[in-house]
């Protein structure tokens, strides 16, 4: 019995060991070069996909220093809090932002984005989604 209680506190021990290991700031997991495996984007109207478009291929690369560049030669910057993404990006002079939600929480090899934007304009709802699948 004694035996028994004493593993189980060592194993209760690792595991608190292993958890408080844990990186407090994950924005470095994202960091390096990451291919696009695909990009899809969907327009919706009032619902209705009216438009589909998919890439394939390319790259995007998030440095550590919050900046990163793409395989179009397009600059952008980045931050990563906990499951969100945001990079902004000069279009025209002006500055995009956009807000990626990442999931899963990179437990895989794979880094799945997911945008969506909805409007409203003369009672019909427009909405954009995108999702993003990036791999090392």
């Amino acid at each position: 019995m004694k035996t028994v209680k004493t593993l189980l506190l060592l194993l209760a021990s690792v595991t608190l060991f292993f958890t408080s290991c844990k990186k407090d700031d994950d924005a470095y997991e994202i960091i390096g070069k990451w291919n696009i495996e695909c990009k899809v984007s969907t327009h919706f109207v009032d619902g209705v996909a009216v438009d589909v478009l998919t890439k394939k291929g390319g790259w995007v690369e998030f440095k550590k220093d919050g900046k990163g560049i793409d395989s179009d030669g397009s600059e952008f910057e980045w931050t990563r809090s906990a499951n969100t993404l945001t990079t902004t990006y000069k279009n025209g002079g002006e500055d995009v932002i956009n807000t990626d939600k990442i999931d899963p929480y990179i437990s895989t090899p794979k880094l799945y984005l997911m945008y969506e934007k909805k409007d409203i304009k003369d009672g019909v709802e427009y909405e954009y989604q995108r999702v993003t699948v990036l791999y090392k």
